[in-house]
């Protein structure tokens, strides 16, 4: 996608959001163009890691969580979190640690909603008493009436007076394929049950991942329509690629949260700079890994780690690089770390038989283990670069041709290597060898020092300001 058709489609799909915009028309997903990537343009494009068709029936239908229905602990302070997995339950939640700590230390209830975001959408059982994992059951009547007003606001935006955009005629396309749908029928439902939780549970604060997906706006409308003094805080935990779109536009009309909590200074002002109002933007920073040793370079081989997006094509591109590279026969092993949200045992097979004999290993272990026997790290839109890179490893863009850049580290272009194919590697590689596995001094002081300081430390006056903040 070049810079000019992405600028068009999301305009687009922006003006179509926001134009008289209503709680059907937010849901529809195929509109949230998040960044550049072809995968947030199209959502054809994304791959599901479980295929079974009947089984997601049944689920959707069928299946409920054990302690949906346990006994309610009202409280004023209400987190709508992610797990992936199982193992995230027995952990510290990854997003909002730090202000439970803090609510802790400050003897105050709180409860957490888990969404259930495993692809085997196992019924988990989780036994602390103020943690719920999200029923997601839905009704088939409702599903039906639900999908009348998605198909009635499809409709109305055909006959949008928009001859000026070249794009309209794909983006109707986008808004009738059955995965948009299914997903739209998806946001509406999953709102609803959020909302009926909320209910029980009676927050006065509420604190929800902000990352540009539909049912975020739409829980927004929905708390606001339910009880206007409830405080929405969005927390944007992660990077922000220079071509992002949704997260950084205002939807108004109650669909945007009261407040952007925000992981870095970075991340701050670019949210300052596209009107959001300044005095509710607060930079809570983010619990980091603290640096590790770096005593790699007596190793004979240079490893490389491989830090994929979870979408199917964008695996296999970099799998494919390293192959071509493998085939080279230069001193180098590759390990391919998957992204956390990718479990099924079907899929993981797959990808062993797609790499094949070839000299790529396939991580089973920590993050920081891969780390600490890593020279280099190939990455396309993976934020995990930026904590790979501040331990001190070369961060590696593997470019696709003709494409709009989806580089995290796009504000360090002149200082890290620029590879667009197998030969810019091999010149690459054959210099570092030369200079004893080192980058040039000046460059690798600027992308370690701009990754160790892309996330602010966890900010425990601010987060105490947040929650003794009183509600009108």
């Amino acid at each position: 996608m070049n810079y000019f058709l992405f600028k068009e489609i999301s305009h687009y799909s922006n003006y179509i959001l926001k134009y008289k915009i209503n709680y059907f028309k937010a849901s529809l997903s195929s509109l949230y163009i998040i960044r550049s990537h072809k995968n947030y343009f199209n959502l054809l494009n994304r791959k599901s890691y479980n295929n079974n068709f009947l089984i997601k029936i049944f689920n959707r239908y069928f299946s409920s969580t054990n302690n949906y229905s346990k006994k309610n602990k009202i409280s004023d302070f209400l987190f709508v979190s992610n797990f992936v997995n199982k193992s995230e339950l027995k952990n510290k939640d990854r997003y909002f640690n730090q202000i439970i700590e803090q609510l802790k230390k400050e003897n105050k209830e709180y409860n957490l909603i888990y969404r259930n975001l495993d692809v085997k959408n196992k019924n988990h059982k989780i036994n602390k008493h103020n943690y719920y994992i999200l029923n997601d059951k839905f009704k088939f009547f409702t599903d039906i009436y639900y999908l009348i007003k998605i198909l009635n606001e499809i409709v109305k935006i055909i006959f949008y007076k928009s001859n000026k955009f070249k794009s309209k005629k794909k983006i109707i396309q986008n808004l009738f394929n059955f995965k948009n749908i299914s997903s739209s029928l998806n946001n509406l439902n999953h709102v609803d049950n959020l909302m009926k939780l909320t209910k029980k549970l009676r927050p006065k604060k509420i604190f929800i991942t902000y990352e540009g997906y539909p049912w975020e706006r739409m829980l927004c409308k929905k708390i606001k329509n339910y009880d206007p003094k409830i405080k929405v805080f969005g927390y944007y935990f992660s990077v922000m690629p220079k071509y992002t779109n949704i997260p950084l536009i205002r939807l108004k009309n109650d669909f945007d949260p009261d407040f952007i909590l925000t992981s870095s200074k970075f991340i701050t002002e670019l949210f300052k700079n596209k009107k959001f109002p300044k005095k509710n933007i607060l930079n809570i920073g983010l619990n980091k890994t603290k640096v590790i040793p770096d005593n790699k370079k007596n190793n004979k081989n240079i490893n490389c780690l491989i830090l994929p997006e979870s979408f199917d094509d964008e695996i296999k591109y970099l799998i494919d690089f390293a192959k071509k590279i493998s085939d080279k026969k230069i001193a180098i092993k590759f390990i391919l770390r998957l992204h956390p949200s990718i479990k099924d045992k079907i899929y993981i097979q797959n990808i062993k038989r797609y790499i094949g004999k070839k000299n790529i290993t396939l991580s089973k272990n920590s993050f920081i283990d891969d780390i600490k026997k890593s020279h280099l790290a190939f990455y396309r839109g993976s934020s995990s670069i930026i904590e790979a890179s501040s331990q001190n490893l070369i961060p590696i863009y593997i470019s696709r041709l003709n494409e709009l850049s989806v580089d995290v580290l796009y504000k360090l272009e002149k200082f890290k290597p620029q590879i667009k194919s197998v030969d810019d590697f091999l010149n690459f590689y054959n210099i570092y060898q030369k200079n004893n596995k080192c980058l040039n001094f000046y460059n690798k002081t600027k992308i370690i020092n701009f990754c160790r300081s892309y996330y602010s430390k966890t900010d425990k006056k601010i987060i105490s300001k947040i929650i003794n903040m009183p509600v009108k």
